[in-house]
């Protein structure tokens, strides 16, 4: 696995490379301890963005705490289809246009109204708009923390239902 330095000094590896590899990657069974942690059950995570480096290192972050991670683009249509899967939170990166943050909250409430929402903000202390999910702060600790918490709230609203996978 490349790190995210090398990834960003590489002239030769491009979005689509870097997107293909995601899907391979997203494809192959990892045995890790780490991603088996019995604290997060592997809850399945949907991660979505646009810049393949950011989508890359969050789904490390991600995955190194214990949680299975699916990273996709913002494309509307291939979202509605990827909704249909069982996922146990979608994180929306701030790479996603605005409008194409609002048609996967349409969407994901239609077809998957329990999956908690959570999105990545630019700034450190984000603010809050009441119509759009929950935001964090694009701080590791601060990404782990607003994912773990979404989780719980969601356990406790629907019960222990996360997807083991």
């Amino acid at each position: 696995m490349l790190s995210l330095v090398q990834l960003r000094e590489s002239e030769q590896i491009g979005a689509e490379a870097l997107f293909a590899r995601l899907d391979r990657e997203s494809a192959t069974a990892r045995d890790d301890a780490a991603v088996h942690s019995t604290i997060h059950r592997q809850a399945r995570i949907l991660s979505i963005g646009e810049d393949p480096i950011l989508l890359y290192s969050r789904r490390l972050i991600l995955e190194t705490a214990g949680y299975s991670v699916e990273s996709a683009r913002g494309d509307p249509s291939a979202i509605e289809q990827t909704l249909s899967r069982t996922f146990d939170l979608i994180l929306l990166c701030h790479s996603i246009a605005e409008d194409v943050v609002d048609h996967i909250v349409e969407a994901s409430t239609r077809i998957a109204p329990q999956i908690p929402l959570l999105q990545i903000s630019p700034f450190d202390n984000p603010f809050k708009n009441p119509t759009h999910p929950a935001l964090v702060s694009a701080d590791p600790a601060a990404l782990l923390s607003g994912v773990a918490g979404q989780l719980a709230n969601h356990r406790q609203r629907y019960g222990n239902r996360i997807h083991e996978g």
